[in-house]
């Protein structure tokens, strides 16, 4: 009974064994393979493997996964639907497919075994569905293929990939690193790869380069075995430009060995030929061997090989470059004896770069040579070479406090040709650290180069890190600290609210100038006040004006009493001469007597005060003469405070509904729809010997709701300055005619031109009439209608006219 049990049980596990296979089976089926679950895709990066196969796509994991070793990864997909339409397209075995996906999982199955930095590191393992491939990659820029053009299966070509040009020093370092890594795979993990090339080589999202493509690798017991078990590539012979389903690795970068019609014993010299033909076509800028995978071609271009072929090759590296290309894989360098090519070993940067590969693992005193020696050349370096090769290792050892006084200079001088974006992303959070722990000389470094933090970070950013580090240096008893940060406040000011500049930052300028004893700092807080009186309100302009009262009492050294006219005048142009009359002028005045104002300084101090007394008179229409006497000035203005004509800004004439006059009230209603013929308009006056009143009239009559006032305004003004102006017949120019019969006229057209007659002096005001009455055919007695309108504004301007100029019989 035990034994039927027993066996029982166990067929119940693998039925549920095969339950929950078959379950997670139709679920990766209709979500696709575990990476895809897991993060979300962002933009395609790149292709790169055997074919170009996979898409590389740079992901972020989705809330909820868990702690990650990075903050963004690159997703590698295979479309296996594609590939497959694709196939069939072709006119291809399905057992070529099935043979193809082996090799990609092989690749995907070596990566993950693998451990080295110079060997893509493989975050989350492959994972597969019905229709898709997918394992998740430390962050990578693209493939060498997608560098040197090849973009095949890339849907959209990211910008910056577009755009990348690769200098010879970023090329030499990344063969440096390649070569590098073949070494530990011919020696360490005694490996050999059989198929590097463009399409295998990554450049990950830091610039470092790195070997994938593993699907066609052996181990080195394996090749130095029977053989016949180790039979050559096959390869066709006639041309294949775009083989589909790769079976084996590109023709242009495979050693002789491994395309002979025998079988081969080939070791690690078949990689060393392979790297020759990838550093050819990387240095030439084309690839040696362009034999589109005909291996007849393949032959005679290697057996026929020119000098020629290397006659864009450094002469440093022909040497060496020759013995990798060599038919004889005995003769062949090892991947050790080409690190040591004078091609690398002569190049002071490259040694540099070198340097800053591995500094972690150097002590102090070598790490501050190397950079006393790094000053001078870091300038050499391209963008690309900075930000991807030099950058990286620096704000790493920004955790080193001893070195962090010589390094941090150069990576903020260097983080100042970054975009925005690589700022954020690779140099920031290095920084961060720093920000909160720096002083002394750190933290003063780190404030001067603030804007530049401003410049490149977001408001979120600012607050967080830049505004915290300014008031620490607000805090700081360095006076040097405290200039430097006074001096950053205001573009920090401008990048974030002005609330949170009342509340962090103001308070302390205040305490800054009030209780600093030195005379620079208080310049500098006051300075920083009149800068910041624009965007304050005018409470906080009024603790400005408490705080210059508190200063000027116990400070009246040349350099406060100048900042504060400064001041005084920036309040003066935000707020109007009212607020300065009320508040300014009560501080200023008593700082005239100051015997450390110059002469100079005095008349500028003068010459602001009688400003604003000057705008004060114009104000209220009243001029002072030396002897105490009151003169007012001519002002549109008629007894009983009547105001007819204004003339401060921009000469409004008021004619009110009910105006006093004579002590009797006259009714002026007036409508909002007139049929104003003319329409007035370009009307100028310009002073000269014979003053002219330009008037142009609208030509085609047209119902409008402009109001009167106006109207009115331009006529009236422009006239009463022809009397002002002491020319008593000025010339008034005659109106074009416009075909308007009299019954087109209202009460307040007549009006108007009782205005042009009785404005104008009365020679000129009779030719108007004259003219006016036959241009637009009035019948005689038109001009004498006495209607209420008429009356009462003729009334109204006839005595405002008396009132300037006296009654005229």
């Amino acid at each position: 009974m035990s034994l039927n049990m027993k066996t029982l049980t166990q067929a119940f596990a693998k039925t549920a064994a095969v339950i929950e296979k078959t379950v997670q089976s139709t679920v990766q089926d209709v979500t696709g393979p575990r990476p895809l679950q897991d993060y979300d895709l962002l933009d395609q990066v790149g292709s790169g493997g055997p074919g170009l196969a996979w898409r590389l796509y740079s992901a972020r994991p989705r809330t909820g996964s868990g702690p990650q070793q990075y903050p963004t990864v690159c997703v590698w997909v295979l479309d296996k639907r594609a590939l497959s339409e694709a196939r069939a397209r072709a006119g291809l075995s399905k057992a070529a497919e099935d043979a193809f996906l082996d090799v990609v999982r092989a690749d995907a199955s070596r990566l993950v075994r693998i451990r080295h930095p110079g060997v893509v590191h493989v975050v989350q393992a492959l994972d597969e569905s019905k229709n898709a491939m997918a394992m998740v990659t430390e962050p990578m820029f693209a493939s060498v293929a997608n560098v040197l053009g090849e973009v095949d299966n890339v849907v959209k070509v990211p910008k910056e990939l577009k755009m990348m040009e690769m200098g010879l020093l970023e090329i030499k370092h990344g063969l440096l690193q390649v070569a590098e890594t073949l070494d530990f795979l011919h020696n360490n993990a005694r490996l050999i790869h059989r198929a590097i090339s463009p399409e295998t080589v990554y450049i990950t999202a830091s610039g470092a380069w790195k070997l994938g493509g593993f699907g066609f690798s052996i181990s080195l017991d394996q090749a130095s075995g029977d053989s016949t078990s180790m039979p050559p590539f096959h390869y066709a012979e006639y041309d294949v430009e775009d083989s589909l389903l790769p079976l084996q690795p590109s023709l242009n970068y495979t050693a002789p060995e491994l395309v002979r019609n025998k079988p081969t014993t080939s070791g690690c010299s078949a990689d060393i030929f392979s790297f020759g033909c990838l550093a050819y076509h990387l240095i030439a800028r084309k690839p040696l061997l362009d034999c589109h995978n005909n291996v007849k071609m393949y032959m005679n271009s290697l057996t026929y090989l020119s000098h020629e072929a290397f006659s864009t090759i450094p002469s440093e590296l022909t040497s060496d470059l020759r013995r990798m290309l060599s038919v004889d894989e005995n003769s062949r360098p090892t991947a050790s004896d080409f690190t040591g090519s004078p091609f690398f070993r002569e190049d002071t940067r490259l040694r540099a770069l070198r340097f800053l590969d591995h500094m972690l693992e150097k002590d102090n005193m070598q790490k501050t040579e190397f950079l006393k020696a790094l000053a001078d050349m870091w300038k050499d370096f391209d963008s690309r070479v900075l930000r991807y090769k030099v950058l990286p290792p620096l704000c790493a050892e920004l955790r080193n406090m001893v070195m962090q006084p010589m390094i941090l200079p150069m990576v903020l001088t260097i983080a100042e040709s970054q975009e925005k974006v690589d700022f954020e992303l690779s140099t920031l959070p290095a920084l961060v650290p720093v920000f909160s722990s720096a002083a002394g000389e750190t933290l003063l470094l780190l404030v001067k180069h603030s804007e530049l933090i401003m410049n490149k970070t977001s408001q979120d950013q600012l607050i967080s890190h830049v505004l915290p580090l300014l008031v620490r240096a607000y805090d700081d008893t360095d006076a040097r600290m405290q200039e430097e940060a006074l001096r950053r406040t205001v573009p920090l000011a401008k990048h974030i609210d002005s609330q949170l500049v009342k509340q962090a930052i103001l308070p302390r300028v205040h305490g800054l100038a009030l209780k600093t004893t030195v005379a620079a700092v208080r310049v500098n807080a006051l300075r920083c006040l009149g800068d910041l009186v624009t965007s304050l309100d005018k409470n906080s302009v009024m603790d400005i004006l408490q705080t210059l009262h508190r200063c000027t009492d116990v400070d009246r050294s040349a350099p406060t009493l100048m900042c504060t006219l400064g001041i005084a005048n920036s309040i003066y142009k935000q707020y109007g001469i009212e607020f300065a009359v009320e508040h300014v002028l009560p501080l200023l005045l008593p700082l005239l007597i100051a015997q450390q104002l110059s002469v100079q300084q005095f008349a500028k101090y003068m010459l602001f005060v009688k400003d604003i007394l000057r705008k004060i008179e114009e104000k209220r229409g009243v001029s002072v003469t030396d002897s105490g006497t009151p003169e007012i000035r001519p002002t549109p203005s008629i007894p009983n405070e009547l105001s007819l004509i204004h003339l401060k800004n921009q000469a409004v004439i008021h004619l009110h509904q009910e105006a006093v006059l004579h002590g009797m009230k006259i009714g002026v209603p007036f409508q909002s729809h007139l049929l104003l013929l003319p329409v007035l308009q370009n009307l100028t006056y310009q002073p000269s010997q014979q003053c002219q009143l330009h008037i142009e009239p609208q030509l085609q009559p047209h119902r409008c709701s402009l109001p009167y006032l106006p109207l009115l305004n331009k006529v009236a003004y422009h006239v009463r300055q022809l009397i002002l102006s002491g020319h008593h017949e000025p010339q008034l120019l005659a109106l074009p005619h416009n075909r308007v019969t009299s019954r087109d006229l209202t009460t307040l057209e007549i009006s108007l031109i009782a205005h042009l007659m009785i404005l104008t002096p009365s020679p000129i005001g009779h030719h108007a009439q004259v003219h006016l009455q036959a241009v637009y055919r009035l019948p005689q007695s038109h001009h004498t209608i006495r209607t209420p309108y008429y009356l009462s504004a003729t009334t109204i301007l006839l005595n405002y006219r008396n009132s300037i100029r006296g009654p005229q019989l």
